[in-house]
Protein backbone atom coordinates (compact mmCIF):
# COMPACT_ATOMS: atom_id res chain seq x y z
CA UNK A 1 0.00 0.00 0.00
CA UNK A 2 1.46 3.48 -1.27
CA UNK A 3 1.94 5.35 2.00
CA UNK A 4 1.35 8.52 0.59
CA UNK A 5 -2.54 7.41 -0.50
CA UNK A 6 -2.96 7.75 3.71
CA UNK A 7 -4.63 10.44 5.84
CA UNK A 8 -2.42 10.67 8.97
CA UNK A 9 -3.86 12.85 12.02
CA UNK A 10 -2.22 13.69 15.22
CA UNK A 11 -4.10 15.03 17.88
CA UNK A 12 -2.09 16.45 20.73
CA UNK A 13 -3.69 17.96 24.25
CA UNK A 14 -3.28 17.91 27.74
CA UNK A 15 -5.24 14.72 27.88
CA UNK A 16 -5.19 13.29 25.03
CA UNK A 17 -2.19 11.71 22.55
CA UNK A 18 -3.73 10.08 19.27
CA UNK A 19 -2.59 8.74 16.24
CA UNK A 20 -4.95 7.91 13.61
CA UNK A 21 -4.51 7.03 9.95
CA UNK A 22 -7.31 6.49 7.18
CA UNK A 23 -7.51 5.88 3.66
CA UNK A 24 -9.76 7.09 1.81
CA UNK A 25 -12.22 7.82 5.03
CA UNK A 26 -11.45 4.11 5.69
CA UNK A 27 -9.84 4.17 9.57
CA UNK A 28 -6.74 1.71 9.32
CA UNK A 29 -5.16 2.10 12.28
CA UNK A 30 -5.03 4.16 15.66
CA UNK A 31 -3.36 4.84 18.75
CA UNK A 32 -3.89 6.73 21.78
CA UNK A 33 -3.06 7.17 25.03
CA UNK A 34 -4.61 9.88 28.08
CA UNK A 35 -2.28 11.62 29.81
CA UNK A 36 -3.55 12.99 33.66
CA UNK A 37 -3.71 16.59 32.80
CA UNK A 38 -3.11 17.48 36.85
CA UNK A 39 0.76 15.43 36.32
CA UNK A 40 1.51 17.20 33.20
CA UNK A 41 4.36 19.17 33.04
CA UNK A 42 3.25 22.68 32.70
CA UNK A 43 5.83 24.17 30.33
CA UNK A 44 4.03 23.08 27.00
CA UNK A 45 7.83 22.26 25.59
CA UNK A 46 8.96 19.60 27.77
CA UNK A 47 5.45 17.74 27.55
CA UNK A 48 6.13 17.71 23.61
CA UNK A 49 9.33 15.81 24.71
CA UNK A 50 7.56 13.48 27.18
CA UNK A 51 5.40 12.37 24.06
CA UNK A 52 8.04 12.10 21.29
CA UNK A 53 9.16 8.76 22.92
CA UNK A 54 5.78 7.28 22.39
CA UNK A 55 4.95 8.87 19.51
CA UNK A 56 7.88 7.24 17.34
CA UNK A 57 6.99 3.92 18.59
CA UNK A 58 3.86 4.63 17.31
CA UNK A 59 5.00 5.63 14.11
CA UNK A 60 7.08 2.26 13.41
CA UNK A 61 4.19 0.38 14.49
CA UNK A 62 1.67 1.69 12.10
CA UNK A 63 4.12 1.64 9.36
CA UNK A 64 3.72 5.40 8.22
CA UNK A 65 7.04 7.01 8.79
CA UNK A 66 7.84 9.95 5.95
CA UNK A 67 3.94 10.42 5.90
CA UNK A 68 2.57 13.75 5.52
CA UNK A 69 1.18 14.31 8.76
CA UNK A 70 -1.55 16.63 10.01
CA UNK A 71 -1.33 18.24 13.79
CA UNK A 72 -4.63 18.64 15.56
CA UNK A 73 -3.57 20.37 18.90
CA UNK A 74 -4.86 22.16 21.98
CA UNK A 75 -1.90 24.85 23.00
CA UNK A 76 -1.40 27.38 25.38
CA UNK A 77 -1.48 30.52 23.78
CA UNK A 78 -3.65 29.42 20.64
CA UNK A 79 -6.31 32.33 19.45
CA UNK A 80 -9.33 31.31 17.57
CA UNK A 81 -12.94 33.10 16.72
CA UNK A 82 -15.10 34.37 14.58
CA UNK A 83 -15.98 37.68 13.33
CA UNK A 84 -18.05 39.33 11.20
CA UNK A 85 -18.00 42.14 8.54
CA UNK A 86 -20.26 43.20 5.82
CA UNK A 87 -19.84 41.05 2.70
CA UNK A 88 -19.63 44.12 0.31
CA UNK A 89 -16.77 45.49 1.48
CA UNK A 90 -15.05 41.58 0.17
CA UNK A 91 -13.61 38.80 1.44
CA UNK A 92 -10.07 40.06 2.02
CA UNK A 93 -11.14 43.65 3.71
CA UNK A 94 -12.87 41.30 5.96
CA UNK A 95 -9.92 38.89 6.70
CA UNK A 96 -8.08 42.27 7.01
CA UNK A 97 -10.47 43.37 10.02
CA UNK A 98 -10.39 40.06 11.21
CA UNK A 99 -6.70 40.10 11.50
CA UNK A 100 -6.75 43.59 12.79
CA UNK A 101 -9.62 42.77 15.47
CA UNK A 102 -7.56 39.64 16.56
CA UNK A 103 -4.03 41.62 17.23
CA UNK A 104 -6.08 43.39 19.50
CA UNK A 105 -6.56 39.83 21.59
CA UNK A 106 -3.43 38.47 21.75
CA UNK A 107 -0.24 39.17 23.83
CA UNK A 108 2.04 38.42 21.33
CA UNK A 109 2.52 40.52 17.84
CA UNK A 110 0.41 38.81 15.08
CA UNK A 111 3.45 40.02 11.92
CA UNK A 112 6.43 37.67 13.92
CA UNK A 113 4.11 34.45 15.12
CA UNK A 114 1.82 31.94 13.13
CA UNK A 115 -1.68 33.25 11.90
CA UNK A 116 -4.52 33.08 9.56
CA UNK A 117 -7.84 33.95 8.50
CA UNK A 118 -10.15 31.77 6.43
CA UNK A 119 -13.37 33.16 4.94
CA UNK A 120 -16.16 30.23 6.81
CA UNK A 121 -19.28 31.63 5.12
CA UNK A 122 -21.09 33.93 3.25
CA UNK A 123 -24.53 34.84 3.91
CA UNK A 124 -27.33 35.05 1.09
CA UNK A 125 -29.78 36.69 3.25
CA UNK A 126 -29.87 39.32 5.94
CA UNK A 127 -32.57 40.99 7.94
CA UNK A 128 -34.65 43.82 6.96
CA UNK A 129 -32.63 46.63 7.23
CA UNK A 130 -29.29 44.90 7.47
CA UNK A 131 -26.46 43.77 5.39
CA UNK A 132 -25.43 40.71 4.56
CA UNK A 133 -21.83 39.26 6.61
CA UNK A 134 -19.06 37.41 5.58
CA UNK A 135 -17.94 35.35 8.41
CA UNK A 136 -13.93 34.94 8.90
CA UNK A 137 -12.50 32.24 11.14
CA UNK A 138 -9.14 34.01 12.80
CA UNK A 139 -6.71 31.92 14.04
CA UNK A 140 -3.25 32.98 15.77
CA UNK A 141 -0.58 30.72 17.73
CA UNK A 142 3.10 31.92 18.96
CA UNK A 143 6.09 30.95 16.67
CA UNK A 144 7.52 28.95 19.58
CA UNK A 145 4.37 26.29 19.62
CA UNK A 146 4.59 25.69 16.12
CA UNK A 147 8.10 24.89 15.82
CA UNK A 148 7.92 22.84 18.93
CA UNK A 149 5.58 20.46 17.19
CA UNK A 150 7.87 20.51 14.33
CA UNK A 151 10.73 19.62 15.45
CA UNK A 152 8.95 16.93 17.48
CA UNK A 153 7.10 15.08 14.71
CA UNK A 154 9.62 14.91 12.50
CA UNK A 155 12.76 13.37 15.02
CA UNK A 156 9.48 10.76 15.59
CA UNK A 157 9.64 10.06 11.90
CA UNK A 158 6.55 12.66 10.40
CA UNK A 159 6.43 15.43 8.02
CA UNK A 160 4.16 17.34 9.28
CA UNK A 161 2.35 20.00 6.45
CA UNK A 162 -0.97 21.65 8.55
CA UNK A 163 -1.03 22.45 12.04
CA UNK A 164 -4.84 22.87 12.96
CA UNK A 165 -5.78 24.29 16.43
CA UNK A 166 -8.64 22.43 17.86
CA UNK A 167 -10.91 25.40 18.85
CA UNK A 168 -10.64 26.46 15.21
CA UNK A 169 -11.60 22.92 13.56
CA UNK A 170 -14.53 22.82 16.03
CA UNK A 171 -16.13 26.50 14.86
CA UNK A 172 -15.38 25.34 11.28
CA UNK A 173 -17.13 22.22 11.28
CA UNK A 174 -20.33 23.54 13.20
CA UNK A 175 -20.66 26.20 11.00
CA UNK A 176 -20.80 23.75 7.90
CA UNK A 177 -22.94 21.47 9.93
CA UNK A 178 -25.11 24.83 10.11
CA UNK A 179 -25.63 25.21 6.45
CA UNK A 180 -25.71 21.53 5.82
CA UNK A 181 -29.10 20.70 7.75
CA UNK A 182 -30.36 24.39 7.17
CA UNK A 183 -32.64 23.33 4.42
CA UNK A 184 -35.71 25.50 4.86
CA UNK A 185 -36.60 28.69 6.44
CA UNK A 186 -36.54 27.10 9.93
CA UNK A 187 -33.97 28.84 12.18
CA UNK A 188 -31.50 25.86 13.40
CA UNK A 189 -28.29 25.57 16.02
CA UNK A 190 -25.63 23.62 16.24
CA UNK A 191 -24.26 22.44 19.53
CA UNK A 192 -21.00 21.38 18.87
CA UNK A 193 -19.20 19.46 22.03
CA UNK A 194 -15.90 18.94 21.55
CA UNK A 195 -12.98 17.58 23.88
CA UNK A 196 -12.11 21.04 25.80
CA UNK A 197 -14.41 23.56 24.55
CA UNK A 198 -17.83 23.19 22.96
CA UNK A 199 -19.16 25.61 19.59
CA UNK A 200 -23.04 27.33 19.67
CA UNK A 201 -24.08 28.02 15.76
CA UNK A 202 -27.40 29.52 15.19
CA UNK A 203 -29.10 30.99 11.34
CA UNK A 204 -31.80 30.67 9.51
CA UNK A 205 -32.43 31.54 5.55
CA UNK A 206 -29.32 31.81 4.57
CA UNK A 207 -27.64 32.93 7.44
CA UNK A 208 -25.21 32.55 10.20
CA UNK A 209 -26.49 34.64 13.26
CA UNK A 210 -23.37 33.71 15.81
CA UNK A 211 -20.92 31.57 16.07
CA UNK A 212 -19.18 31.41 19.16
CA UNK A 213 -16.72 29.23 21.60
CA UNK A 214 -17.94 27.59 25.16
CA UNK A 215 -15.61 26.60 27.38
CA UNK A 216 -16.97 23.68 28.42
CA UNK A 217 -16.37 19.59 27.28
CA UNK A 218 -16.60 16.59 27.22
CA UNK A 219 -12.89 16.90 29.77
CA UNK A 220 -15.13 18.78 31.82
CA UNK A 221 -17.14 16.18 32.53
CA UNK A 222 -14.83 14.25 32.94
CA UNK A 223 -12.76 16.45 35.46
CA UNK A 224 -16.02 16.98 37.31
CA UNK A 225 -16.19 13.36 38.15
CA UNK A 226 -13.20 12.88 39.18
CA UNK A 227 -13.11 15.79 41.85
CA UNK A 228 -13.04 15.03 45.63
CA UNK A 229 -15.99 14.47 47.11
CA UNK A 230 -16.74 16.13 50.65
CA UNK A 231 -18.44 13.29 52.96
CA UNK A 232 -17.74 12.37 57.01
CA UNK A 233 -15.02 15.31 57.04
CA UNK A 234 -12.95 13.76 54.24
CA UNK A 235 -12.45 14.70 50.56
CA UNK A 236 -11.96 11.78 48.29
CA UNK A 237 -12.90 11.47 44.73
CA UNK A 238 -15.26 8.53 43.67
CA UNK A 239 -13.49 7.34 40.41
CA UNK A 240 -10.06 8.29 38.77
CA UNK A 241 -10.09 10.20 35.66
CA UNK A 242 -9.79 7.11 33.68
CA UNK A 243 -12.66 5.68 35.20
CA UNK A 244 -14.46 8.65 34.76
CA UNK A 245 -13.76 8.97 30.95
CA UNK A 246 -15.23 4.83 31.06
CA UNK A 247 -18.32 5.87 32.69
CA UNK A 248 -19.45 8.95 31.03
CA UNK A 249 -18.48 7.53 27.24
CA UNK A 250 -20.69 4.10 28.47
CA UNK A 251 -23.31 4.80 30.97
CA UNK A 252 -23.90 8.80 30.07
CA UNK A 253 -25.86 10.93 32.41
CA UNK A 254 -27.85 9.70 34.81
CA UNK A 255 -32.01 10.35 33.62
CA UNK A 256 -35.06 9.87 35.53
CA UNK A 257 -35.61 7.23 33.91
CA UNK A 258 -32.79 4.99 34.95
CA UNK A 259 -29.42 4.53 34.76
CA UNK A 260 -27.22 1.61 35.19
CA UNK A 261 -23.33 0.88 36.16
CA UNK A 262 -21.30 -2.38 36.37
CA UNK A 263 -20.22 -0.68 39.92
CA UNK A 264 -22.47 -1.53 42.55
CA UNK A 265 -20.56 1.46 44.61
CA UNK A 266 -21.77 3.98 41.87
CA UNK A 267 -25.04 5.59 42.32
CA UNK A 268 -26.70 7.95 40.11
CA UNK A 269 -27.52 10.11 42.98
CA UNK A 270 -23.81 10.14 43.39
CA UNK A 271 -22.98 11.07 39.82
CA UNK A 272 -25.89 13.51 39.11
CA UNK A 273 -25.00 16.45 41.45
CA UNK A 274 -21.55 16.08 40.39
CA UNK A 275 -22.02 16.30 36.27
CA UNK A 276 -25.05 18.73 36.70
CA UNK A 277 -23.03 22.19 36.91
CA UNK A 278 -21.07 21.56 33.64
CA UNK A 279 -24.33 20.40 31.95
CA UNK A 280 -25.89 23.30 33.14
CA UNK A 281 -23.40 25.66 32.03
CA UNK A 282 -24.26 24.23 28.27
CA UNK A 283 -27.76 24.81 29.08
CA UNK A 284 -27.57 28.32 30.12
CA UNK A 285 -24.91 29.38 27.33
CA UNK A 286 -27.59 27.57 24.95
CA UNK A 287 -30.07 29.96 26.11
CA UNK A 288 -28.28 32.76 26.02
CA UNK A 289 -27.39 32.34 22.71
CA UNK A 290 -30.66 31.42 21.29
CA UNK A 291 -32.11 34.79 23.18
CA UNK A 292 -29.50 36.79 21.81
CA UNK A 293 -28.54 35.76 18.33
CA UNK A 294 -32.14 34.81 17.03
CA UNK A 295 -35.01 37.12 16.51
CA UNK A 296 -37.97 36.66 19.25
CA UNK A 297 -40.49 36.03 16.45
CA UNK A 298 -38.59 32.72 15.41
CA UNK A 299 -37.00 31.41 18.23
CA UNK A 300 -39.84 29.30 19.87
CA UNK A 301 -39.42 27.06 15.88
CA UNK A 302 -35.36 26.28 16.45
CA UNK A 303 -34.28 22.87 15.74
CA UNK A 304 -31.32 21.68 17.97
CA UNK A 305 -28.53 19.33 16.40
CA UNK A 306 -25.89 17.99 19.12
CA UNK A 307 -22.45 16.84 17.03
CA UNK A 308 -18.93 16.55 18.07
CA UNK A 309 -17.46 14.11 20.76
CA UNK A 310 -20.01 14.94 23.36
CA UNK A 311 -23.02 13.65 21.22
CA UNK A 312 -21.84 10.18 22.18
CA UNK A 313 -21.99 10.46 25.59
CA UNK A 314 -25.65 8.28 26.78
CA UNK A 315 -28.56 10.81 28.03
CA UNK A 316 -26.34 13.87 27.68
CA UNK A 317 -27.92 15.00 23.97
CA UNK A 318 -31.66 14.19 25.50
CA UNK A 319 -30.82 16.45 29.19
CA UNK A 320 -29.61 19.42 27.10
CA UNK A 321 -32.69 19.31 24.32
CA UNK A 322 -35.33 18.55 27.35
CA UNK A 323 -34.13 21.93 29.88
CA UNK A 324 -33.69 23.83 26.37
CA UNK A 325 -37.30 22.58 25.09
CA UNK A 326 -36.06 21.86 21.77
CA UNK A 327 -36.73 19.87 19.22
CA UNK A 328 -33.47 17.46 17.77
CA UNK A 329 -32.72 16.88 14.17
CA UNK A 330 -30.15 14.57 13.45
CA UNK A 331 -27.15 14.43 11.18
CA UNK A 332 -27.29 14.16 7.68
CA UNK A 333 -23.78 14.40 6.51
CA UNK A 334 -22.17 11.20 4.32
CA UNK A 335 -19.23 11.25 6.20
CA UNK A 336 -21.21 11.35 9.91
CA UNK A 337 -20.66 7.48 10.52
CA UNK A 338 -16.87 8.25 10.34
CA UNK A 339 -16.92 11.52 12.84
CA UNK A 340 -18.87 9.57 15.00
CA UNK A 341 -16.26 7.00 15.39
CA UNK A 342 -13.83 9.23 16.85
CA UNK A 343 -14.21 10.49 20.48
CA UNK A 344 -11.26 13.35 20.66
CA UNK A 345 -11.30 16.75 18.55
CA UNK A 346 -9.81 14.36 15.13
CA UNK A 347 -13.93 14.23 14.74
CA UNK A 348 -13.54 18.04 13.65
CA UNK A 349 -11.19 17.28 10.93
CA UNK A 350 -12.76 14.57 9.59
CA UNK A 351 -15.90 16.27 9.51
CA UNK A 352 -14.31 18.93 7.42
CA UNK A 353 -12.12 17.04 5.05
CA UNK A 354 -9.79 18.94 2.79
CA UNK A 355 -11.05 21.95 4.26
CA UNK A 356 -9.54 22.28 7.45
CA UNK A 357 -8.21 25.71 8.92
CA UNK A 358 -4.24 25.24 9.52
CA UNK A 359 -1.79 28.25 10.33
CA UNK A 360 1.87 27.70 8.91
CA UNK A 361 5.20 28.56 11.24
CA UNK A 362 6.70 31.82 10.37
CA UNK A 363 10.19 30.33 10.05
CA UNK A 364 9.15 27.33 7.68
CA UNK A 365 7.85 29.93 5.37
CA UNK A 366 11.15 31.84 5.41
CA UNK A 367 12.74 28.67 4.66
CA UNK A 368 10.42 27.67 1.64
CA UNK A 369 11.45 31.15 0.05
CA UNK A 370 15.31 30.76 0.60
CA UNK A 371 14.87 26.90 -0.67
CA UNK A 372 12.80 27.91 -3.63
CA UNK A 373 15.04 30.61 -4.51
CA UNK A 374 17.99 28.52 -4.25
CA UNK A 375 16.35 25.57 -6.69
CA UNK A 376 15.11 28.81 -9.24
CA UNK A 377 19.07 29.96 -9.24
CA UNK A 378 20.50 26.52 -9.70
CA UNK A 379 17.82 25.99 -12.94
CA UNK A 380 18.43 29.55 -14.43
CA UNK A 381 22.55 28.73 -14.32
CA UNK A 382 21.84 24.73 -15.68
CA UNK A 383 19.88 26.57 -18.47
CA UNK A 384 22.44 29.58 -18.80
CA UNK A 385 24.88 27.13 -19.17
CA UNK A 386 23.02 25.13 -21.75
CA UNK A 387 22.18 28.27 -24.34
CA UNK A 388 25.30 29.78 -24.36
CA UNK A 389 27.85 27.06 -23.65
CA UNK A 390 30.34 28.67 -26.37
CA UNK A 391 30.55 31.80 -24.30
CA UNK A 392 32.67 30.64 -21.18
CA UNK A 393 33.28 33.79 -19.71
CA UNK A 394 29.63 34.66 -19.66
CA UNK A 395 28.69 31.46 -18.52
CA UNK A 396 31.29 31.98 -15.48
CA UNK A 397 29.83 35.00 -14.43
CA UNK A 398 26.72 34.07 -14.18
CA UNK A 399 28.09 30.70 -11.89
CA UNK A 400 29.47 33.19 -9.83
CA UNK A 401 26.54 36.03 -9.44
CA UNK A 402 24.31 32.37 -8.74
CA UNK A 403 27.11 31.53 -5.71
CA UNK A 404 26.87 34.53 -4.24
CA UNK A 405 23.58 34.74 -4.33
CA UNK A 406 23.49 31.39 -2.83
CA UNK A 407 25.88 32.72 0.04
CA UNK A 408 23.43 35.97 0.82
CA UNK A 409 20.36 33.32 0.95
CA UNK A 410 22.29 31.07 3.53
CA UNK A 411 23.43 34.25 4.99
CA UNK A 412 20.01 35.44 5.50
CA UNK A 413 18.58 32.21 6.46
CA UNK A 414 21.40 31.70 9.17
CA UNK A 415 20.39 35.09 10.69
CA UNK A 416 16.61 34.27 10.64
CA UNK A 417 17.48 31.02 12.66
CA UNK A 418 19.56 32.97 14.91
CA UNK A 419 16.93 35.73 15.66
CA UNK A 420 14.01 33.40 15.60
CA UNK A 421 16.21 31.02 18.28
CA UNK A 422 16.36 34.28 20.74
CA UNK A 423 12.81 34.91 20.18
CA UNK A 424 12.09 31.73 20.84
CA UNK A 425 14.28 31.74 24.35
CA UNK A 426 12.47 34.82 25.65
CA UNK A 427 8.79 33.61 24.90
CA UNK A 428 9.82 30.37 27.02
CA UNK A 429 10.99 32.50 29.68
CA UNK A 430 8.01 35.21 29.53
CA UNK A 431 5.99 31.64 29.28
CA UNK A 432 7.44 30.38 32.23
CA UNK A 433 6.85 33.57 34.45
CA UNK A 434 3.21 33.89 33.47
CA UNK A 435 2.82 29.54 34.79
CA UNK A 436 4.17 31.06 37.99
CA UNK A 437 1.71 34.04 37.79
CA UNK A 438 -1.03 31.64 37.26
CA UNK A 439 -0.22 29.06 39.64
CA UNK A 440 -0.02 31.97 42.27
CA UNK A 441 -3.17 33.27 40.96
CA UNK A 442 -5.41 30.21 41.41
CA UNK A 443 -3.72 29.41 45.00
CA UNK A 444 -4.87 33.02 45.82
CA UNK A 445 -8.47 32.85 44.22
CA UNK A 446 -9.96 29.24 44.42
CA UNK A 447 -13.27 30.00 44.37
CA UNK A 448 -16.22 30.30 42.23
CA UNK A 449 -19.58 31.24 42.41
CA UNK A 450 -22.55 27.86 42.51
CA UNK A 451 -25.50 29.27 39.70
CA UNK A 452 -26.83 26.07 40.12
CA UNK A 453 -27.39 26.30 43.82
CA UNK A 454 -28.44 29.95 43.73
CA UNK A 455 -30.98 29.00 41.73
CA UNK A 456 -32.36 26.03 43.36
CA UNK A 457 -32.23 28.89 46.29
CA UNK A 458 -34.29 31.04 44.66
CA UNK A 459 -36.89 28.64 43.71
CA UNK A 460 -37.31 27.83 47.18
CA UNK A 461 -37.82 31.05 48.56
CA UNK A 462 -39.89 32.55 45.83
CA UNK A 463 -43.61 32.30 47.33
CA UNK A 464 -46.61 31.84 45.06
CA UNK A 465 -47.28 35.53 45.08
CA UNK A 466 -44.07 36.64 43.70
CA UNK A 467 -43.46 35.93 39.46
CA UNK A 468 -39.70 35.98 38.13
CA UNK A 469 -39.63 36.92 34.83
CA UNK A 470 -36.07 36.80 34.28
CA UNK A 471 -32.67 35.79 36.07
CA UNK A 472 -29.21 36.95 34.73
CA UNK A 473 -25.65 36.07 36.10
CA UNK A 474 -22.74 37.67 34.80
CA UNK A 475 -19.35 37.57 35.74
CA UNK A 476 -17.14 40.94 35.23
CA UNK A 477 -13.08 40.03 36.27
CA UNK A 478 -13.59 38.33 39.77
CA UNK A 479 -17.22 39.49 40.45
CA UNK A 480 -20.46 37.52 39.98
CA UNK A 481 -23.67 39.43 40.08
CA UNK A 482 -27.30 38.05 39.54
CA UNK A 483 -30.38 40.53 38.73
CA UNK A 484 -33.20 39.57 39.00
CA UNK A 485 -36.75 40.97 37.47
CA UNK A 486 -40.03 39.95 38.53
CA UNK A 487 -43.28 41.48 40.01
CA UNK A 488 -45.47 40.50 43.27
CA UNK A 489 -49.06 40.84 43.35
CA UNK A 490 -51.96 40.61 46.74
CA UNK A 491 -55.21 41.79 47.29
CA UNK A 492 -54.24 44.81 48.61
CA UNK A 493 -51.52 47.02 48.97
CA UNK A 494 -50.77 46.56 52.97
CA UNK A 495 -50.17 42.34 52.83
CA UNK A 496 -48.52 43.14 48.92
CA UNK A 497 -45.89 44.85 50.34
CA UNK A 498 -45.85 43.07 53.93
CA UNK A 499 -44.67 39.97 51.51
CA UNK A 500 -42.46 41.18 49.27
CA UNK A 501 -40.48 42.55 51.97
CA UNK A 502 -40.16 38.83 53.07
CA UNK A 503 -38.93 37.70 49.90
CA UNK A 504 -36.46 40.36 49.71
CA UNK A 505 -35.40 39.24 53.75
CA UNK A 506 -35.25 35.63 52.54
CA UNK A 507 -32.81 36.60 49.81
CA UNK A 508 -30.52 38.59 51.49
CA UNK A 509 -30.59 35.89 54.36
CA UNK A 510 -29.12 33.21 51.94
CA UNK A 511 -25.59 32.36 52.88
CA UNK A 512 -25.09 32.19 48.84
CA UNK A 513 -25.25 36.27 48.59
CA UNK A 514 -22.92 38.45 49.50
CA UNK A 515 -24.78 41.46 48.65
CA UNK A 516 -28.42 42.39 47.98
CA UNK A 517 -29.45 45.13 46.30
CA UNK A 518 -33.00 46.63 45.83
CA UNK A 519 -33.66 48.58 42.85
CA UNK A 520 -36.22 50.06 40.45
CA UNK A 521 -40.37 49.08 41.65
CA UNK A 522 -43.05 50.15 40.27
CA UNK A 523 -47.06 49.08 40.72
CA UNK A 524 -48.32 48.51 37.92
CA UNK A 525 -51.51 45.64 37.29
CA UNK A 526 -50.20 41.79 36.22
CA UNK A 527 -53.05 38.98 34.90
CA UNK A 528 -55.65 41.66 36.10
CA UNK A 529 -54.48 42.43 39.09
CA UNK A 530 -52.42 44.91 41.26
CA UNK A 531 -48.93 44.59 41.30
CA UNK A 532 -45.41 45.49 42.33
CA UNK A 533 -43.12 45.29 39.59
CA UNK A 534 -39.55 45.01 41.13
CA UNK A 535 -35.73 44.70 40.26
CA UNK A 536 -33.14 42.94 42.85
CA UNK A 537 -29.34 43.04 42.06
CA UNK A 538 -27.36 40.51 43.91
CA UNK A 539 -23.49 39.93 44.71
CA UNK A 540 -22.73 36.19 44.92
CA UNK A 541 -20.59 34.67 47.24
CA UNK A 542 -17.35 32.68 46.19
CA UNK A 543 -17.23 29.42 47.32
CA UNK A 544 -13.68 27.20 47.32
CA UNK A 545 -13.01 24.95 44.09
CA UNK A 546 -14.05 21.47 44.65
CA UNK A 547 -16.91 21.94 46.95
CA UNK A 548 -20.46 20.94 46.05
CA UNK A 549 -22.79 23.44 46.37
CA UNK A 550 -25.80 21.74 44.57
CA UNK A 551 -27.65 19.80 48.01
CA UNK A 552 -27.73 22.91 49.54
CA UNK A 553 -31.73 23.92 50.04
CA UNK A 554 -32.69 27.95 50.41
CA UNK A 555 -31.71 27.63 54.12
CA UNK A 556 -28.26 27.37 53.18
CA UNK A 557 -28.75 23.97 55.52
CA UNK A 558 -28.10 19.96 54.41
CA UNK A 559 -31.57 18.74 53.41
CA UNK A 560 -32.70 16.47 56.49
Amino acid sequence: MRKAQRQVIVEISSTRHEITVFKKGVLLGRRSSRPNARDADPDWAAGLLAFEAELSLWVTELDIEGCQTTVLYTGPDTIASVYDCPAAGGEQRAKHAAKVAMARTTLFPIEQNAHAEISLYKDTTAPEGDHTQVHTLALADTEGTIMALTKTLERAGLRPTFFVPAPGASLAAAIEQLDEITVDTTPRVVLWIGEHSSVITAGESGRVALARLVPVGTETLVEALARPVVSDQRAEPLMDRSTAYDLLFTSGIPVSDGWHHDSPSLDAQEVLPLVQPPVQRLVVELKQSIRFGLRRDVRQLVKLLVSGPGSQIPGLQETIAKEVSLEVVEQISARSATVQSVQGDTSAALALGSRMPAIMSRTRTSERVVSNTRRAIWAGAVMALAAIGTDVIASRSRIVAAQETMQQADAETTYLNSDISQTMQTALAARQGLRHAQVRERTLISGSPQYAAVLRALSAMTPETVSLTEVVFTEEGERATGTIRGWAVADDEVSETVRFREFVSAIRACPLVAETTLGETLRTREEGRQALSFIITLELVDLPAGLEMTWIDATGEPPK
